[in-house]
């Protein structure tokens, strides 16, 4: 009787076959990701970099003289408009605050100027105006004035600062864009901050 006691018969049974659908699945959409990555990280390195925006001097035009308070109480200045140009050659827009002029005669200050805030389309060069204001009474107070008078060259130089920030898709770089002119030649700078 004991040998009819036996554990009922379950049947044969089958080996446990390793799902294949899920497996091409996972493989699929890992291999999908991956590209997409890949993809994301070529465009952001080549297409969308953030490039250098150039400024530019274009012109300089001199304007009336007079007395200009905002310099010194009763001191005689030459007034100045320069033309500049931001040049922009994002795929954004580069945006930037209230720019400074500084003009130096021999390492001396003698005027400065303002020029507004802006903004640069993708791929686009904006032109403003600065407006500047020489104090003359600190060009003639220059030990060196008569020597330049005599050789005919008076040279000066200027000191141009453009702050702003460039906007391409969703990487934002603050710019600093400076400008030193010496002697018709403009070297410029661009300082990228993270």
């Amino acid at each position: 009787m004991a040998e009819d006691q036996t554990s009922p018969i379950i049947g044969p049974t089958r080996p446990v076959k390793p799902d294949y659908r899920r497996q091409r699945w996972c493989c699929l959409a890992s291999t999908l990701l991956s590209i997409v990555t890949v993809l994301v990280i070529i465009l952001l390195v080549t297409v969308f970099k953030v490039r250098e925006p150039i400024v530019t001097l274009n012109k300089i035009s001199l304007g009336p003289t007079g007395p200009d308070p905002s310099l010194q109480s009763g001191s005689t200045n030459i007034s100045m408009t320069a033309d500049v140009s931001v040049k922009n050659p994002n795929p954004g827009t580069f945006k930037f605050s209230n720019t400074t002029s500084t003009i130096y005669y021999r390492g001396l200050v003698v005027g400065d100027g303002h020029g507004p805030g802006g903004r640069a389309r993708a791929r686009r060069t904006l032109r403003m105006n600065i407006s500047m204001a020489i104090a003359m009474d600190r060009v003639f107070s220059s030990p060196g004035l008569a020597t330049d008078m005599g050789s005919g060259l008076f040279t000066m130089s200027s000191f141009t600062r453009v702050p702003g920030k460039v906007k391409v898709m969703v990487v934002k770089k603050h710019v600093i864009l400076e400008m030193n002119c010496t002697d018709q030649k403009c070297k410029r700078h661009v300082r990228f901050k993270i």
